[in-house]
C-alpha cells in the first residue's frame, strides 16, 4: 500500500495462505476483492460493524469470505493516556 489507504498490487499468495489458516479458499486472482478496515477495539462493536459489513455485501450480491485480523505492533507508540485511549 501507499499509507494512505491505496494498494497498488494485491498480494495474493499471502492473502491465500492467510485465509486458509482460516479454511477459506479465495476465488483465482482477480475474481476476489480485499477490504481494509479499521475496527474498534471493543469486541461487541466490532462484531455489529462486521455484521454490517456482510449485510451490505449480501444486499449488493456479494459474497463475503471472511474477516482476518491484522497483527499490530504499537510497541513504538506514545504511552500518554490521550494517546494510547485513541489508537
Amino acid at each position: 500500500g501507499d499509507g494512505a489507504g491505496v494498494l497498488v498490487q494485491l498480494p495474493d499468495r499471502f492473502f491465500r495462505e492467510e485465509m486458509a489458516s482460516q479454511g477459506v479458499e479465495l476465488p483465482k486472482p482477480g475474481h476476489y476483492a480485499v477490504g481494509h478496515v479499521f475496527m474498534p477495539r471493543d469486541p461487541e462493536l466490532q462484531a455489529h460493524i462486521e455484521g454490517i459489513i456482510a449485510e451490505v455485501a449480501q444486499l449488493e450480491g456479494q459474497p463475503l469470505l471472511g474477516f482476518r485480523d491484522v497483527p499490530v505492533d504499537n510497541s513504538s507508540l506514545s504511552k500518554a493516556p490521550d494517546i494510547e485511549a485513541s489508537e
